[in-house]
């Protein structure tokens, strides 16, 4: 089963985890890439940046954003509203187990 990216969350887990990594992880990525740098302090330019240019700091936004939606119907995958998971989380849980229990056992 994949899981779908929870953007209000991502919204501030990722800014966070680019800026308090260190030296051997951006030397890490940039043996291969060569392009990630450190974030910029301002979070509304770094999210901005990232709507604005191609794979930016990591992988293309949009791009993740339709590959997603192109396969939300195939039978492994589900796409959760984070809005739905906070109004009822119980019956939200309960359609993700459903759907996992149908995967483990088909």
């Amino acid at each position: 089963m994949t899981d779908a990216i929870n953007w209000p969350e991502k919204s501030r887990e990722l800014p966070n985890h680019h800026a308090t990594t260190n030296q051997k992880w951006y030397d890490a990525l940039n043996e291969t890439s060569g392009r990630v740098k450190p974030p910029p302090d301002d979070i509304r330019q770094y999210w901005q940046d990232w709507l604005d240019r191609d794979k930016h700091p990591f992988w293309p936004f949009w791009e993740n954003v339709r590959s997603w939606r192109q396969i939300r119907n195939l039978p492994n995958v589900l796409l959760v509203h984070f809005t739905k998971l906070k109004q009822n989380m119980p019956a939200e849980i309960r359609c993700v187990a459903a759907i996992r229990t149908r995967i483990l056992f088909v």
